[in-house]
């Protein structure tokens, strides 16, 4: 390839250079490893390729018709000032297409295949994002490190010593600034339910945060960890809790805003709107899933949205660790009754005994219910202005004080009819179809996702092949 095209940029900004020292280390890796990979997995990086070469040759045939010669004069500079535009359209053309090729790019860095460790060797020039792959593919793949290489997330419970804590309005979250630096912290509590459990949870809020540590905001939807901290707030007597303490983004104003607020709030977002924050959202959820963990918690509560100095748009996150869990590791199978949590499990997870162990797919349905809520702009849960007691929104057609109504298989259908009426005159059908698939993942007739035994595999890769394959990239194909 002419090299050359990089070079017309450079009037811009830095944003393009940044961005073919990372793709070419990406794309030389993929050719190296292509025959180690399941077919599907092949299929997913040859799919988002294919669309990469046909951005590059639209960037390419674009920036040859800005080549003037030296002595193009006020000609010259007209044309770059008209062009300029389209650079910028340029820059962010590869800017999405590598943020649809990372969740696919982490899943290849958990494989256990010793191929891939050499190809990282064999590519390590002593670079930052060198480094910081291989670091990135030791904690995802749950591989030994050496103590001055594991990232250091353990803090002192006097770190918080006269912090002022504030909630985030309808979050689970709560938000404080660092007297010391004046950085702006998220801090999510994860309680221990049970004294034999507390040296589990702690290892795995531990390696959570290690994983998080090293994340990319901006590309995961998942903030960045400071660490983890036992907290002084004992929520039930004689059992221990730890904060997970995340940075804000950077330049943002402050309370943050979460997504049930938003939904509440009378200004509604447009189709463009809606359609990024599905995306975002939906790509946060694979990069827990990337890391080999699962959520447990996803709905409106536990999505933060942060505005930014600069007058962009709403950036959300996902945040609400409450109990998180390595995917393959012990899980404590418990559960409550509070209904606006059920209204986000799968009907197999809800009640004080769950029947099933919470696999990935669980993920998805509460994913997929907050999509139907995104796609509606309408909250299904409402808090009274006074007491703040969550209500049942009508217009889903559910009453809390309806036992046999609101059984889970009857709430389950009501969210599918509400997606197969509604959402495709406002979001069109592929975002419809989406939220339907994934309504339906666990069920046995699901094409997609209701055979189980096609996500058996030892690495635990391929539920997360089909999430991109059925997910991700479907949501990337809708055009607003």
């Amino acid at each position: 390839m002419d090299h050359k095209w990089w070079l017309y940029a450079a009037p811009i900004g830095t944003p393009m250079y940044s961005l073919p020292k990372k793709t070419s280390l990406q794309l030389v890796f993929v050719r190296n490893i292509a025959q180690e990979l399941d077919p599907d997995l092949r299929e997913i990086q040859e799919e988002t390729l294919s669309i990469l070469v046909g951005r590059l040759r639209l960037a390419l045939t674009r920036l040859e018709g800005l080549n003037v010669g030296e002595n193009g004069g006020t000609r010259r500079k007209l044309k770059f000032a008209v062009g300029k535009s389209g650079l910028d359209n340029i820059i962010q053309d590869l800017s999405d297409w590598q943020a649809r090729f990372d969740p696919s790019w982490l899943l290849l860095l958990r494989l256990g295949s010793p191929i891939i460790d050499v190809e990282l060797r064999k590519n390590d020039l002593g670079s930052e994002e060198t480094s910081s792959l291989t670091l990135f593919r030791k904690l995802a793949a749950n591989k030994p490190m050496e103590g001055n290489e594991r990232p250091h997330v353990s803090l002192p419970p006097s770190g918080l010593a006269g912090v002022q804590m504030q909630k985030i309005p309808r979050s689970t979250a709560r938000f404080f600034q660092q007297p010391e630096t004046g950085k702006w912290l998220i801090a999510d509590n994860v309680l221990c339910y049970s004294k034999q459990h507390q040296q589990l949870v702690r290892e795995n809020i531990r390696t959570l945060a290690q994983k998080l540590s090293c994340g990319d905001p901006d590309r995961s939807g998942l903030l960045r960890c400071r660490g983890f901290t036992p907290s002084s707030e004992q929520i039930l007597a004689g059992l221990s809790s730890f904060e997970l303490l995340f940075y804000a983004p950077q330049q943002s104003i402050m309370p943050p805003k979460s997504l049930r607020a938003s939904l509440q709030a009378p200004s509604r977002h447009n189709l463009t709107q809606r359609i990024a924050l599905a995306r975002q959202f939906a790509r946060a959820v694979s990069y827990v899933h990337a890391l080999g963990f699962v959520h447990k918690n996803v709905r409106p509560e536990t999505i933060v949205g942060f505005s930014q100095t600069d007058g962009t748009a709403r950036r959300f996150f996902l945040v609400g660790f409450e109990q998180p869990r390595l995917a393959d590791g012990q899980t404590m199978i418990r559960g409550d009754n509070e209904w606006h949590r059920n209204l986000y499990r799968h009907p197999t997870r809800q009640g004080l005994r769950p029947e099933e162990t919470f696999v990935m797919q669980h993920d998805m349905y509460s994913l997929r219910v907050c999509l139907l809520e995104i796609g509606l702009w309408q909250s299904s849960v409402v808090y009274d202005g006074d007491s703040g007691i969550p209500m049942p929104n009508l217009s889903l057609g559910v009453s809390s004080n309806n036992p046999d109504k609101d059984s889970p298989l009857a709430v389950k259908a009501r969210l599918v009819q509400l997606a197969e009426d509604r959402l495709p005159g406002l979001m069109g059908e592929v975002y419809s179809d989406i939220v339907l698939n994934c309504l339906t993942c666990l069920d046995e007739d699901n094409a997609d996702f209701g055979d189980e035994s096609e996500f058996v595999d030892e690495d635990g890769v391929l539920v997360g092949v089909r999430y991109i394959e059925k997910v991700l990239m479907k949501l990337d194909e809708i055009v607003v």
